[in-house]
């Protein structure tokens, strides 16, 4: 075991010591790594100087590629010599650069298997119009938080872009505040979620002034999602509009691709398939191996009872002529249509009686659906799921569907039968131990994968490898919100804690992830040996995104479970069908694409000279900046005493309050006029922006921009600490931590504190010992002692409507009240959690008013989801 000691930066005569514990594994003494478990800068540094190291032994070039084929590149290619691309961290690749290429100047629509590189062609093309059209933006947008997180990580490894010019944007951002920063001048390159980028359009974003457009996931772009409505507006206001489309597949039916298409306004498709001959040399396969097992005949006869509930419901959709098939032929697909062709009639209706008919159909379309999902899960994934699912539909009352099966005696009958009998566990479960176990024999320090589509099989299969003594954990996603959330078995994973246990597993700590479909697209989940599919799934695109967790720095395993004579079968036949059309399907569409559109394109301006050391600095100064506050903030946690924040001042009129220092404390006893020279002009762009700290007086443009902006900054982190106060309760939340996570999240600690300053002023939290509460719990702490005489008591609500003026809320799941506007006597801030669906603890009373129940709300205390 290689070890190095590493002088500290910030603390004289500390060292800090990294050992490679394997050539993927290294760790560190620091404070940064021993706490968040994080590459630091240390590691890196290491990595660094033995990468440096091989180089000067190989002559000083990276064996990735040869000195003929960077040479033939290099002498036409506009990526090649790009200086705002870090090539010490790129392994370049013949086919990344032939596309990124292409993609130049046209709208394209890049589709190549899983691991095989798309951010680093994202990087490239984002690169050259960085380099030669430095004053206009750049936008990268991923389906999830976690990607845009990922992707703003990995574009700031490639390029040479300060950080302070690299955003990242999302819904936990207050619409305001995120408008200030697509404003800002300084800004070069942003990442963001779609919604959030669609929902910022409709408040007056404009796109005219970006250079390219990223679309990661691009096979989402379909019907009404966000990305169409991006591309939408992106093609109608830039002059010149390039979209990047990213995907490992578009899908294997022609009338989706064509939409994809026709939604992203592609001009050209780039493909690549594992057996094309620029990619051969960087892919290593993956051997297939399908399993297939009979359903346990003592299954039948809960099978037997439910096909006879669900052919009611198709004899009443059948009536109707909703249905023409034979009950027997009749599959998910043809509910979902049915289901569809009901809402629509639904909403063009006008006939009350008419529509009421409608209603109840859909009623028995949704219980059917219900029923056939029911027996899918028995015969596909077994007892555990089977059970689980019968529950909830119990204890979910509210759809009308459900409280009719849970009504239903055979339904009852089905979940009392589950509860005293134990069903023979699904033949899949001895057959995944085996293959694990023969994985594990055969090269003990494997990682695998264990994809399953279903949550509650996700746990059970854990439950199940951690019996049989083996290292497993589960990878799930947040899961549903309010009180759905504690009916399902499975937990709900933070974003943290998702990428804590990717993180043990990338150590090895873990030997199996046993995943939902979030392991499926874009996280940078490590290389494994094995992946398992605890059933088959529908879709090509999940298929190829599955298997392409494996094959990448050697042969992989992939083994496909499947239940004969079920939905298995038929999607595993459909999937693979699909997977082997793409091709010609691209082929195909490709040649019936138009002419290019004519872009009006500025002349380019390249990057003036000395920008791509100044990120450099800019970003060994943020690492180091970065460390030094892990150093800090854990030293703070030991002594207890945090830091305190200076507030943020900015006052309406240049004017400085003269203080007077007084028995009780400092007073203000005038205002005296700040002279213009004392003022701080505006920053030119591209000068340094001031830091929170800097700013105390800002003198307005004529648009006053900057003062407003700032105030509305400190009132959208107003209302994002509120939520977290609110989402602890009586536990509290603490302020470093607080000021902590959200400086992660890209807010100014000292915007922060300013924001806790003024909901603690205007009474909507409390602090108390560096912990911060919601206001109603001093009425609580009153009402143990005895010293509250008020009508207040703890009410858990249900908000099951809004509308303006009032809400309807269901008490403590027994009955319905009104909450007026005039009956709303908590804190202004708390209005803004107020909506259907949530579920929160309230300081309240109830009082009957013309024989109807009404609460008065005194204070929230807790948002339970």
């Amino acid at each position: 075991m290689d070890t190095w000691a590493i002088p500290s930066e910030s603390r004289p005569g500390v060292t800090y010591l990294v050992r490679r514990i394997s050539d993927d594994y290294y760790t560190c003494t620091c404070p940064h790594y021993t706490y968040r478990r994080q590459e630091c800068k240390h590691i890196r540094l290491v990595k660094e100087l033995l990468r440096a190291k091989q180089l000067i032994a190989r002559g000083g070039v990276d064996n990735a590629t040869s000195h003929g084929e960077q040479g033939a590149l290099a002498a036409s290619s506009p990526i090649l010599g790009n200086p705002m691309i870090r090539w010490d961290r790129v392994q370049v690749r013949e086919y990344q650069v032939r596309i990124a290429e292409s993609a130049l100047g046209r709208n394209t629509l890049v589709v190549l298997p899983t691991a095989l590189g798309k951010t680093v062609i994202a990087a490239y093309v984002a690169a050259y119009y960085l380099l030669n059209y430095p004053w206009m933006k750049i936008l990268m947008m991923a389906p999830t938080r976690p990607l845009v997180h990922q992707h703003y990580q990995r574009i700031l490894e490639l390029l040479r872009v300060k950080p302070s010019e690299a955003k990242i944007l999302t819904g936990q951002l207050e619409p305001e505040y995120r408008l200030y920063w697509w404003r800002d001048p300084s800004i070069k390159i942003y990442f963001a979620t779609p919604e959030v980028v669609r929902n910022d359009l409709e408040l007056g974003l404009s796109l005219r002034d970006f250079s390219l457009l990223i679309f990661d996931e691009a096979h989402r772009a379909r019907k009404e999602y966000a990305y169409t409505r991006v591309a939408e507006a992106y093609m109608s206001q830039s002059p010149c509009p390039v979209i990047l489309a990213l995907t490992a597949s578009p899908g294997g039916q022609e009338k989706k691709v064509r939409e994809i298409l026709e939604k992203l306004y592609i001009e050209h498709i780039e493909y690549r398939s594992e057996m094309d001959p620029d990619v051969k040399p960087y892919v290593h396969g993956v051997e297939t191996e399908y399993k297939v097992v009979d359903p346990p005949q003592s299954y039948g006869e809960y099978v037997k009872i439910l096909r006879e509930m669900l052919n009611e419901q198709l004899a009443k959709l059948m009536m109707a002529g909703l249905i023409k098939k034979d009950p027997e032929h009749v599959f998910r697909r043809d509910l979902l249509e049915v289901g569809d062709m009901l809402r629509y009639e639904i909403g063009v209706n006008m006939l009350d009686e008419e529509r009421g008919r409608m209603w109840g159909l859909l009623v028995h379309q949704s219980m059917a659906l219900i029923i056939y999902h029911a027996i899918d899960l028995l015969l596909s994934q077994g007892q555990y799921a089977f059970r689980n699912f019968l529950e909830k539909v119990m204890e979910e009352r509210g759809r009308q569907s459900h409280r009719r099966l849970a009504r239903d005696p055979r339904w009852r009958e089905l979940v009392e039968r589950m509860r005293r009998e134990r069903l023979e566990e699904h033949p899949k479960i001895p057959v995944l131990i085996e293959v694990v176990e023969d994985q594990l024999r055969r090269a003990p320090g494997s990682r695998i994968i264990v994809f399953t589509q279903y949550r509650d099989s996700a746990q059970h299969i854990v439950d199940v490898l951690k019996a049989e003594g083996l290292r497993a954990e589960i990878f799930v996603g947040q899961g549903r919100r309010g009180r759905r959330r504690a009916l399902d078995k499975a937990p709900a994973l933070s974003q943290k804690q998702q990428l804590e246990i990717l993180e043990r597993f990338r150590r090895g700590d873990l030997s199996i992830l046993v995943s939902t479909s979030i392991g499926e697209e874009g996280l940078d989940i490590p290389e494994v040996e094995l992946v398992v599919f605890y059933e088959p799934v529908p879709s090509e695109i999940r298929f190829i995104q599955r298997r392409g967790r494996t094959g990448r720095v050697k042969v992989g395993r992939c083994v496909i479970l499947v239940a004969d004579k079920t939905l298995d079968m038929a999607y595993l036949m459909g999937a693979t069908a699909r997977l082997r059309k793409m091709r010609a399907i691209m082929d195909r569409l490709n040649k019936s694409l138009g002419e290019a559109k004519h872009r009006i394109w500025p002349e380019p301006r390249p990057m003036e000279a000395g920008y791509m050391e100044e990120a450099d600095r800019e970003l060994e100064e943020l690492m180091a900046r970065r460390l030094e506050q892990a150093t800090i903030m854990e030293v703070m946690k030991e002594e207890a005493e945090p830091v305190k924040a200076e507030a943020l001042k900015i006052p309406a009129e240049p004017h400085v309050k003269v203080f007077e220092e007084k028995a009780g404390g400092a007073e203000p006893v005038r205002e005296e006029p700040v002279e213009p020279a004392a003022i701080e002009p505006i920053r030119e762009v591209g000068e340094a922006r001031p830091s929170m700290e800097e700013i105390s007086i800002v003198e307005p443009d004529e648009e006053r921009l900057m003062y407003r902006g700032l105030q509305t900054i400190i009132k959208g982190v107003a209302k994002n600490v509120y939520r977290r106060v609110l989402k602890a309760g009586e536990r509290g939340v603490s302020i470093p931590l607080l000021v902590e996570d959200l400086e992660y999240e890209g807010f100014d600690p000292a915007t922060v504190r300013s924001a806790i300053r003024r909901l603690v002023k205007s009474g909507a939290i409390l602090e108390e010992d560096e912990r911060l509460y919601p206001a109603g719990k001093r009425i609580l702490e009153k009402k143990r002692m005895g010293l509250y005489s008020g009508d207040a008591k703890v009410y858990r609500v249900y908000v099951e409507e809004m509308y303006p003026g009032a809400a309807v809320v269901v008490v403590n799941d027994r009955f319905r009240a009104s909450v007026p506007m005039d009956f709303y006597d908590a804190p202004p801030a708390s209005r803004s959690v107020w909506k259907k669906g949530k579920e929160l603890k309230v300081l309240g009373s109830l009082v009957k008013i013309d024989g109807k129940m009404h609460l008065r709300v005194y204070d929230i205390l807790e948002e339970v989801g």
